[in-house]
């Protein structure tokens, strides 16, 4: 009986070292990870005091939780309201994935296949001039080899259009940027059809054989935004929705990002930022508020607490674990599509987005998974490393050449 009870004793006695040890690992873990946030938290600081974007927001995540998530800078300058993980913005080109997984929910739903020919869902026909007889499919959409391009600058008029008044024109700002509102302001509203019609179809009004490349469909890499907008407007045909009805149905309540929408009355106004630019004494200007008819293609507005979700829930699909999408849709989303031969050529930087295609989400030769975005006062990017289960974003109110440090810093902070 002593034995037994000795015995008992000891692999109690063990046990709890164990539970110690492992105590100790944890703590010494949880040490370590608040040092590099600390670190990462010190560098965006610097950041946010040396460079001349006004407002930024950053959010890191893992498959369970966020890690990091935080605003810097000011949103508002007028007022001097300061920029916080809950300040909405556009996000410009990262809007791009949620076409992607849209088009994915309807693969899901039976609704959909990646190699039907879009002549065979829209009430139109969309054809290469110099391939009249080569299909242009949904898969060339996804993946920006639909050979459709976005060379329509010129046009009699213009797809952006202006929300509000601008004031640009009463400051000593550049003839570049005069001349962006000046084009801005040559817009009207129009819809996604119009906007599709106007330039892919003969005899309307900004068609031109320059807006499709000389190559086959599906043989060559060409980034397009308007196939980004038709492959939403498929999706609205296919599902019987708008495309903001049909992401908020399926994307955004899902997710719980109730901050986020396309226009600007689908979000809290006293949370959104204001956009601006540099002005030709280097300093921030305001950039009117405007919207642009290919919408799908841009103009998601959200924070960084609802992308955060999105971006945990793209990390849960890259491992089998994803609740938008079926395990095989998540596959396809993620996997490269293309070759070399698709492209004149390729950048090795970790961070291009155009060195490889999934479904509207690039793959760069370190097999990161991303987009990039720009567009009038709006920098961004997100990615997801498959080899760390780690994904982040980082989105700005100011385009600026030091937005490329949050990213270096924030990608320094996921190797470690």
């Amino acid at each position: 009986m002593k034995k037994i009870t000795i015995i008992l004793i000891c692999i109690f006695l063990l046990q709890g070292c164990k539970n110690d040890q492992r105590k100790l690992e944890k703590d010494r873990g949880n040490a370590h990870l608040k040092l590099k946030i600390d670190t990462l938290e010190l560098a965006l600081l610097k950041i946010e005091k040396e460079s001349p974007i006004a407002g930024f927001a950053v959010a890191i995540v893992n498959s369970d939780s966020v890690i990091y998530q935080k605003g810097f800078g000011i949103s508002n300058l007028e007022t001097n309201k300061p920029y916080s993980s809950k300040t909405i913005q556009p996000l410009a080109s990262i809007s791009k994935t949620f076409i992607g997984a849209s088009i994915m929910i309807l693969v899901d739903e039976g609704k959909l296949n990646l190699d039907e020919s879009i002549n065979d869902i829209l009430p139109y026909k969309i054809v290469n001039p110099f391939f009249p007889n080569e299909d242009i499919k949904i898969r060339h959409l996804v993946t920006h080899t639909s050979t459709i391009t976005d060379d329509y600058e010129d046009i009699d008029g213009s797809i952006y259009w202006l929300l509000e008044d601008s004031k640009i024109d009463q400051f000593e700002s550049s003839k570049e940027l005069k001349g962006r509102i000046s084009y801005f302001k040559l817009g009207n509203p129009i819809e996604l059809d119009e906007y599709i019609t106007n330039i892919c179809l003969p005899k309307s009004k900004w068609y031109s054989r320059d807006n499709f490349l000389n190559d086959k469909p599906g043989s060559r890499f060409e980034y397009s935004n308007l196939g980004a907008s038709i492959a939403a407007r498929i999706v609205e045909i296919k599902s019987g929705e708008s495309f903001k009805q049909f992401t908020e149905k399926s994307i955004f309540q899902p997710l719980g990002m109730t901050n986020t929408g396309w226009f600007y009355e689908d979000v809290d106004s006293e949370l959104l930022s204001n956009l601006y630019e540099l002005d030709s004494l280097n300093k921030p200007i305001r950039f009117p508020r405007y919207h642009e008819a290919g919408y799908p293609e841009g103009q998601l507005k959200s924070n960084a607490e609802d992308m955060s979700k999105y971006l945990i829930e793209m990390i849960k699909g890259y491992s089998g674990n994803g609740s938008l999408l079926s395990n095989s849709s998540y596959k396809v989303l993620f996997t490269p599509q293309l070759n070399e031969n698709h492209f004149d050529e390729r950048s090795d930087y970790e961070f291009d987005d155009e060195y490889n295609l999934g479904v509207f989400w690039a793959i760069s030769k370190a097999g990161l998974r991303l987009h990039n975005g720009a567009m009038d006062g709006v920098y961004s990017f997100l990615y997801l490393n498959p080899e760390t289960n780690i994904a982040a974003i980082a989105f700005c109110n100011m385009p600026d050449n030091s937005f490329g440090e949050i990213r270096s810093e924030i990608r320094s902070f996921e190797k470690e």
